[in-house]
């Protein structure tokens, strides 16, 4: 039994100090708010810094900085495009892998949280108690051919399935 308790003892003590050198700080902008994956790469926004940091998911090493908008809160990966939600600048931006900002797009006041899902983007705007839903291929609204700026008006956007309610406003939910 003694033999068994120091087997196991010398089994965990060796398991925490390979766990304690596992473990990676990597160093990114200030405030690190969200985070997102494709994989390959981790993005980190820093909501103080108006950056984004890129990493290697493989070693934590930091790969580059980028500008975005003021205060970005959240990310989240489509599948091809990193989106970044910028609370006070109230748009999202779209990054390629590489970290370059390949369009901006309008949504209602403070966005706050990001969801990639069905080829579409999900912005919850936290001051506006809105939703905005974009494609993510066009950055427009579902259904419509404008830019997403169309759906960024109080009122309704359109999309394939119906209408999607885009402000306390009655009337227009799906």
């Amino acid at each position: 039994m003694k033999v068994n308790r120091m087997i196991l003892c010398a089994l965990v003590a060796t398991l925490a100090v390979g766990a304690a050198q596992a473990q990676t700080a990597s160093s990114v902008g200030l405030g690190p708010e969200g985070i997102a994956t494709d994989g390959t790469s981790v993005f980190v926004a820093n909501q103080f810094s108006d950056t984004v940091t890129k990493l290697s998911a493989s070693d934590g090493a930091v790969v580059g900085n980028f500008s975005v908008g003021h205060r970005p809160v959240a990310v989240a990966f489509d599948g091809a495009f990193f989106w970044v939600a910028n609370y006070l600048s109230n748009n999202v931006m779209k990054l390629d892998a590489s970290g370059v900002v390949v369009a901006t797009y309008a949504t209602g006041d403070g966005p706050g949280g990001l969801l990639a899902t069905n080829g579409n983007i999900w912005v919850a705007n936290r001051n506006a108690n809105t939703l905005t839903k974009l494609r993510a291929s066009a950055g427009s609204c579902p259904g419509s051919s404008g830019t997403a700026s169309a759906c960024t008006t109080p009122g309704c956007c359109p999309s394939t399935a119906g209408w999607w309610r885009r402000s306390p406003r009655p009337g227009c939910s799906r």
